[in-house]
Formats: C-alpha cells, sequence, structure tokens
C-alpha cells in the first residue's frame, strides 16, 4: 500500500480482517502510511519502529470509533 488520507485508511481497515491487519505508521512528514500488517516484513518494521513512528495495527473486529479517533490523533500529531 501506500501514504493515504484518514478517509483512504479507514475505508482499508472495514475491509481488513483480524487475520490480516491494516498497519499503519507517520512520516516524517506526517503522512499516514497504511501496509499490510501480517506480513514478515511488516512485522519487522513495527519491531524496529519508534514510539511515534508506529500507529498501530487495524481490523474490520474493533470499535470504528476508536479506529477513527487513533487514526485521526495520528494524522495531527
Amino acid at each position: 500500500m501506500a501514504i493515504m488520507d484518514y478517509k483512504q485508511i479507514i475505508e482499508r481497515v472495514r475491509a481488513a480482517s483480524p487475520e490480516s491487519p491494516i498497519a499503519v505508521f507517520r512520516t516524517p512528514d506526517r503522512k499516514l502510511e497504511a501496509v499490510f500488517g501480517s506480513t514478515i516484513e511488516t512485522q519487522k518494521r513495527i519491531e524496529r519502529a519508534r514510539r511515534r513512528e508506529f500507529v498501530g495495527l487495524f481490523h474490520n473486529q474493533m470499535p470504528g470509533e476508536k479506529v477513527a479517533d487513533t487514526l485521526m490523533r495520528a494524522s495531527w500529531y
């Protein structure tokens, strides 16, 4: 996947199962990057990520309001 806006990521999360979540990272220029969360490459990236870089793993079984709030906050900080 790639750099996306908040609304695009929400749509990806709505389609993502718990077995194949979406991982979201904050880029140095404060944009959000969404990638498949269950790949080996992404898991390694999560392990290496600085605290403010990794936003979280999200899927369609999570409360929508909590996901939306987390992504909105990440896009502003």
